[in-house]
């Protein structure tokens, strides 16, 4: 039953969309802006830089919470973990959150790319993986200036690092399940590199780029390439 009541509770922590709920109370419908997608980098796009930002940080800690939360449950009740490490169930639930963020009912079960909510679940379960990969995301996006090679970088890089930290095959496991669903997630930003139309990133949002007459981070549409918090 407590297991139980964890996942359920992770699936609908995770399924909630903060990127549309901030928009919303702004006046926006997001999946009309940009991308259509709810994730932070199209929040950014409508609202600002502080608003993406504002969500990143909520839409992480929907995968942060979880494992906080299963550690705790863990450390009382060890038998509920079987004969998984703890790592390893904090990790599932984890990837319940995001799995609530991708495919959130309600909004038509069609949410973010869930690079945002993974990090707060790898901080939250293993966070020297966490750490590592979003290092590596930051190395990539300063050198390419594209978000979504950034990261694919990272998702690649899960189960690799997993490994370095001698992680067990079950975890190393999930995190190329999570990093999989990462890549499933960027597939229309992989067809764009391949034709070499995915945009640059930019700092600028959507109104401050056409207030300063610029263009950077926009295609031909005015739409930012989909990419880490989307």
């Amino acid at each position: 039953m407590v297991l139980t009541l964890l996942f359920l509770g992770a699936l609908l922590l995770g399924s909630i969309p903060f990127g549309f709920v901030v928009c919303h109370l702004k006046g926006i419908d997001i999946r009309k802006v940009g991308s259509g997608n709810i994730g932070a980098t199209n929040v950014k796009r409508a609202l600002g830089s502080k608003w993406g930002v504002f969500v990143f940080v909520l839409d992480a800690l929907k995968g942060v919470a979880p494992g906080v939360v299963g550690g705790l449950v863990f450390a009382a009740q060890p038998e509920l973990t079987g004969s998984l490490e703890p790592a390893a169930m904090r990790l599932l639930l984890g990837m319940t959150a995001i799995v609530g963020h991708v495919f959130s009912p309600f909004v038509g079960f069609k949410g973010g790319k869930g690079v945002a909510t993974g990090l707060g679940a790898l901080l939250g379960s293993v966070p020297l993986v966490g750490i590592s990969a979003f290092g590596l995301f930051f190395v990539v996006i300063v050198i390419t200036q594209f978000m979504s090679i950034a990261s694919l970088a990272a998702a690649f890089s899960l189960p690799v690092f997993a490994v370095l930290y001698n992680k067990s095959g079950f975890t190393i496991g999930i995190l190329s399940l999570i990093g999989l669903m990462v890549v499933i997630r960027h597939l229309e930003n992989i067809k764009r590199l391949i034709k070499r139309t995915e945009p640059k990133f930019s700092m600028k949002s959507k109104k401050e780029a056409n207030e300063t007459g610029g263009s950077e981070g926009l295609d031909s549409e005015g739409a930012e390439a989909e990419s880490l918090a989307d």
